[in-house]
């Protein structure tokens, strides 16, 4: 239970912001559900760090992010129709030219699941209307996304890159299948342009991919997680175990999955950002009772 005076100290340190002290900025973010625009802000794992980086136009929600890893960079989506690149100093500062309008659509269609390369600071997105979607990259440093896809015209509504970079985990129907039928796990190889069916994964609150081993995990039942490791031959999702914590809507693992940063399960009054051991040890309250939403710990 958070002490009413925690509780009020910590939204009093949200409120007032502390210049960052890591390179590439604090390597935590979480989105801030505000009714005159949604912000993005950046924290530290221990809490001294915290900083606002960004705050949207009136109304309009971010309804995704991710950070680039080693920092300096975060590519976010607002309303599910706009893709943006922000780049950022240590001091959590706009660079020149930031934040960069990569891509904008028009309902029905839709942008989703910006993810970083491990390594190369390549972006892959999700772009589509209906069930006429496909994969697309941003290249480091460009203002526009590539002229081509990865590939396209498959109904696929997430996708991460895998923890190498050597292949993309994506969520999807089978070919032919209607709206109505389960969705599926796929990896699709990056060299040979390959797919391999996974199982049935019919859970997108929360998809990701962990930072050792072959491991993904997503929203789970009763507001748990669930992981699979998929390095063993012939794995599928109906190996995936139930984690025994935490309990929340989103979830993110540090570098070397030792810890973890989650936004507690909604109750009265709003919900909490919480930062812990991935061992199911103590954790310690990011910000105070709120509304939270999207978030990342960067590698």
């Amino acid at each position: 239970m958070i002490r009413p005076l925690l509780a009020a100290l910590l939204i009093a340190s949200v409120s007032t912001p502390a210049k960052a002290q890591t390179a590439g900025g604090p390597p935590i973010a979480y989105v801030k559900r505000v009714s005159n625009g949604d912000e993005i802000h950046l924290a530290s794992a221990n809490g001294p760090e915290r900083l606002r980086l960004y705050k949207a136009r009136s109304k309009i929600q971010i309804t995704m992010l991710d950070l680039r890893p080693g920092g300096g960079e975060v590519a976010f989506l607002e309303n599910f129709t706009t893709l943006k690149i922000l780049a950022f100093d240590d001091f959590g500062r706009s660079l020149a030219g930031n934040p960069r309008e990569i891509r904008r659509v028009s309902s029905p269609c839709t942008l989703e699941s910006p993810d970083y390369h491990p390594t190369n600071g390549v972006l892959l997105f999700v772009e589509g209307c209906g069930r006429n979607r496909g994969v697309w990259t941003v290249q480091s440093g460009a203002g526009q996304r590539d002229a081509a896809p990865v590939f396209s015209s498959v109904p696929v509504y997430r996708a991460r890159w895998s923890r190498l970079g050597d292949s993309i985990y994506y969520i999807g129907l089978r070919d032919g299948a209607s709206s109505s039928d389960p969705t599926y796990l796929y990896r699709r190889s990056t060299t040979a342009g390959t797919t391999e069916e996974l199982g049935i994964l019919n859970s997108w609150t929360t998809f990701d991919v962990a930072r050792t081993g072959e491991r993904l995990f997503w929203s789970g039942p009763n507001s748990t997680f669930v992981m699979v490791d998929i390095s063993g031959s012939g794995a599928t999702t109906a190996d995936a175990e139930v984690r025994e914590c935490p309990r929340g809507l989103r979830m993110a693992f540090s570098p070397g999955d030792t810890q973890i940063v989650y936004t507690t399960v909604p109750a009265k009054g709003g919900h909490y950002v919480m930062a812990g051991p991935s061992n199911c040890g103590s954790p310690q309250p990011l910000t105070g009772k709120g509304s939270w939403g999207w978030i990342d710990w960067r590698n």
